[in-house]
């Protein structure tokens, strides 16, 4: 009696415990389905979002939302007619237009009268165009700008025209004006066979190299038929060239200082030179023979003393 008892009562134990679980199995399917439903749409919304990546949006950077990718912003127009702005502002540099070449400053205007740039000098005239040749710059200087390079000679004599010309230190033209004897014409048309023979002795005589000017000279003497002009320049200046009258400059005389201070050679020996008449001399410069004029011959040599001029070897070839 005892044992049914207690089979019926374990029966009973695992009646009500096979409810329970029968009812909790009822009530997890729902949830089941639930959390199945939120893992398709996770993974629906993931694919989206990368197929939105990968075939809407090739190329931009991973953002949680759209708004967060943006363009590039556009670079922002100047008007004509308007100032331009720092980044579009042209400066410290060459331009060239219709009317010239210009150089722009570095406050972007253009530069008008002397500008030096890159250790050089250039002239800009009051329209900011680059010049060249002859320029008076209102200083009553004269200066000269080279063609080719647009650059000032320093201390230097350059070749213009077929005529030399001196500029000093600071690239101003070194001459004293026109220089001509009163009866240079004169003295042109009663030239005699033998200074014509000096002068055109001056053309086949080559150039014998720097610190020979005295040197040349006696060579040109000994082409054109004269015995030899002995001794350096110094020498003859003090030998022969004793007048210091326009009047008395004839072609075919020697015009000498016995120093100078634009070398140091110069200070020692002085220079030479053979007048050649129309205001015009040879001599034989530091890198050839040259053609100078009178006005810039005396200029050059004549600041510590004054030339003079005469006969070489005391031989007046004026005479018939």
């Amino acid at each position: 009696m005892m044992a049914s008892r207690n089979n019926a009562a374990q029966g009973g134990k695992h009646f009500r415990t096979e409810q329970a679980r029968d009812r909790r199995r009822a009530g997890m399917g729902p949830l089941k389905w639930l959390l199945a439903a939120l893992v398709v749409v996770g993974v629906a919304l993931g694919c989206g979002a990368f197929a939105y990546r990968m075939l809407v949006r090739p190329g931009a950077p991973e953002s949680s939302s759209a708004e967060e990718v943006a363009e590039p912003a556009a670079k922002p127009e100047v008007d004509e007619g308007t100032s331009e702005t720092e980044d579009t502002l042209l400066k410290d540099q060459w331009v060239t237009d219709e009317t010239g070449e210009h150089y722009l400053t570095s406050d972007g205007s253009a530069a008008v009268g002397w500008k030096q740039i890159d250790d050089s000098w250039y002239f800009f005239d009051e329209q900011a165009a680059l010049q060249t040749g002859w320029i008076d710059d209102g200083s009553g200087k004269r200066y000269w700008v080279r063609p080719e390079d647009k650059t000032l000679p320093h201390h230097e004599w350059i070749e213009i025209d077929g005529v030399f010309e001196p500029f000093d230190d600071d690239g101003a033209w070194v001459n004293n004006g026109e220089v001509m004897p009163p009866n240079d014409a004169e003295n042109m048309a009663n030239m005699t066979a033998r200074q014509q023979a000096v002068i055109d002795a001056c053309d086949i005589t080559p150039w014998p190299g720097r610190g020979y000017c005295a040197a040349w000279v006696s060579d040109v003497f000994v082409n054109a038929g004269e015995p030899a002009v002995d001794g350096d320049a110094c020498d003859i200046a003090r030998a022969w060239c004793t007048s210091d009258d326009l009047s008395e400059l004839k072609p075919g005389m020697v015009i000498a200082v016995t120093t100078h201070e634009r070398t140091e050679n110069g200070l020692i020996w002085g220079h030479v030179c053979i007048y050649a008449g129309n205001g015009l001399v040879r001599d034989s410069g530091a890198t050839s023979t040259r053609w100078v004029t009178l006005g810039s011959w005396f200029a050059w040599y004549g600041t510590l003393e004054a030339p003079h001029w005469g006969w070489a070897n005391g031989i007046p070839l004026d005479e018939w």
